[in-house]
């Protein structure tokens, strides 16, 4: 079984690689109201926990509990689209 392919990404999840590939080190926060529909935070919300447990972004918790910063991982860079080739 195959276990490298990358999962697939919805347009909210896209949205929020392509904040996070933007603005790295940004919060949560501001991933998801900028991915959620009309800004939208708790939907956008749910859409950054999905790539966080698909592997496509990781969280620094150096900041505590709710103030950690994303950046994008070696899979969230590999989905087309993401960073410009």
């Amino acid at each position: 079984m195959n276990t490298s392919r990358t999962p697939r990404v919805g347009y909210t999840m896209f949205n929020v690689l392509l904040y996070v590939a933007e603005h790295p080190s940004c919060t949560q926060q501001a991933a998801a109201i900028y991915a959620g529909p009309n800004g939208s935070q708790g939907y956008g919300a749910r859409s950054v926990q999905r790539c966080l447990t698909a592997g496509l972004i990781e969280d620094d918790r150096s900041r505590g509990k709710r103030g950690y910063s994303l950046r994008l991982t070696e899979a969230g860079a590999a989905v087309p689209g993401v960073l410009p080739r």
